[in-house]
């Protein structure tokens, strides 16, 4: 439904106690009118289009119990005009334009159990009367606004909260320990602000916790042992800090994690055993961290796992098949950046639900196993920086969902099998610095989406060196003496050179890449 409400005659309806036009395509303002419905005790206008001021006669509805107007354009009204509202529990106003401080109006509402004022553009701090008047809020939300300034210690007066979201504002200082107190909490999200300091150990308190991000912080210190209380958390948040030390192997204790997620800290020692007790993780993340040491075989437990991210960090031992084995819902591996060796298991082939699979960046040996050519899922595939040695295996040709393949800086030898024209997907292929040689295969003409190659075989690159790398050499030399010889001084020799950088880079690619065009019409070095 489209159109406005301003030929609406809301005169005509005086006993509606229902009005629920959500997810629509209502423009304009909200008609003043709206104050005729006074037996109005249920209110959506939720996802629309509805702009201006927020009339002040929708107070008038003194029977209203749920009001929601978000997910629409509303901007600022003068809240000093609006009444009382005694019945009203729930005030949702998300998603619109409001520019002011904390809306006075709706701390008058002793009876609201629900306030959502997220996603706006709000300023200022919390006011100190949202806590003292709102004694029974259970639904707290003013994420995606410009708040600022601390938490305060009174927020433990709301003890009837169940979902506290500020994440996404300028919150600073530290998370108040007064937080511990409020002990119906359920879900607690302080993220994407700028908290500092350690963890309250209060915190443990809040036993009944199934969501607590912290994430995108200043947070510091080690994590607290009172963690191994919140036996009822599913999501865990606490990436993008600083915390320190080691993961304790008390984290076993919560059983009913499904998302972990500890990246981009600076934890150290290996990784506890223990979390392969919490046996219902869908999503893993220690990336980003200082962790030493192998994976533990306890990790074989984890057979619920979609989303392992451990790139980033100084693992060392190998794959176990033992632990592969068990991931058969794995749809997205990141090992790159650790110093993992031995060989890639054939089992990886029984990961068939895999989209993507980075182990950049390690010591791995011996073949790209045969069997990666059944995870015909496969988006993505990261093998650069290794010790890969032997072929690229023909059931690549496999691989038909296939848009990333990168497998330079290995010692990968043969040739590209012509298989890999199956791989219609294929946009990126990245091959170079291996012992490969020969031409490209004819059916790289099958790859119509194929738009960055990179093979240089061992011959044209020894040629090239020999050849037009001397000639790469007197062209920049050359160039570079012609752009001196045009300036007057040092000075606007090096801002004429600066400004000319990129061109420089773009001879350079333009050579590096001459290969490509080489092969691809058939020459042999």
């Amino acid at each position: 439904m489209s159109g406005t409400l301003s030929s609406f005659n809301f005169s005509s309806l005086p006993n509606l106690i229902s009005l629920e036009i959500s997810n629509n395509r209502l423009s304009d303002s909200i008609p003043v009118e709206i104050g005729n419905l006074t037996k109005l005790e249920y209110l959506s206008f939720e996802n629309n289009y509805f702009s201006g001021t927020i009339p002040y006669q929708i107070s008038c509805l003194q029977k209203l119990r749920y009001l929601n107007l978000g997910e629409n354009y509303l901007v600022d009204a003068n809240w000093s005009m609006f009444f009382d509202m005694p019945y009203l529990t729930s005030l949702l106003l998300h998603s619109n334009q409001l520019s002011s401080e904390f809306p006075p109006f709706a701390i008058t509402f002793r009876n609201l159990t629900s306030l959502d004022l997220s996603s706006n553009n709000l300023t200022g701090s919390i006011p100190e009367s949202v806590f003292t008047h709102l004694a029974n809020l259970e639904f707290l939300d003013l994420s995606g606004n410009f708040f600022e300034g601390s938490v305060p210690k009174n927020i433990s007066k709301l003890s009837k909260l169940k979902y506290l979201n500020l994440e996404s504002n300028n919150f600073s200082g530290s998370i108040p320990y007064s937080i511990g107190h409020l002990h119906n909490l359920e879900v607690l999200k302080l993220g994407m602000n700028t908290f500092e300091g350690s963890i309250p150990p209060e915190l443990g308190l809040c036993t009944r916790l199934n969501i607590l991000d912290l994430s995108e912080n200043l947070l510091t210190g080690p994590l607290s042992m009172s963690f191994s209380n919140l036996t009822q958390l599913s999501k865990l948040y606490l990436s993008r800090n600083n915390f320190s030390g080691f993961i304790p192997d008390s984290i076993s204790h919560l059983h009913n994690l499904e998302f972990l997620n500890l990246g981009l800290n600076i934890f150290e020692g290996s990784i506890p055993p223990g979390i392969g007790l919490c046996t219902k993780l869908n999503s893993l993340d220690l990336s980003e961290n200082l962790l030493t040491g192998p994976l533990s075989l306890s990790f074989s437990n984890l057979t619920q796992l979609s989303e392992l991210y451990l790139s980033g960090n100084h693992l060392s031992g190998g794959l176990s098949p033992h632990v592969i084995s068990n991931w058969t819902e794995l749809r997205i591996l990141r090992i790159a950046n650790n110093t993992l060796g031995g060989n890639i298991p054939p089992e990886i082939g029984m990961l068939t639900n895999l989209n993507e699979l980075v182990m950049s960046s390690n010591n791995l040996t011996g073949p790209i196993p045969r069997e990666i050519g059944k995870l015909k899922g496969l988006e993505e595939l990261y093998l650069t920086g290794n010790h890969l040695a032997g072929p690229i295996p023909a059931t690549t040709g496999n691989l038909t969902s296939l848009f990333s393949l990168y497998l330079d800086s290995n010692n990968l030898t043969g040739t590209i099998p012509p298989e890999i024209g199956n791989s219609t997907q294929l946009e990126i292929l990245y091959a170079n610095n291996n012992q490969l040689n020969g031409k490209l295969p004819d059916s790289i003409s099958n790859l119509s989406c194929l738009w960055v190659l990179s093979f240089i075989p061992t011959g044209f690159l020894v040629a090239f060196q020999r050849t037009w790398g001397i000639i790469l050499m007197i062209l920049v030399v050359g160039w570079v003496m012609l752009i001196y010889q045009r300036t007057s001084s040092l000075e606007k020799f090096l801002q004429h050179f600066a400004s000319r950088y990129f061109l420089g880079l773009l001879i350079c690619q333009v050579a590096a890449q001459f290969h490509t065009v080489w092969e691809i019409f058939g020459c042999s070095v």
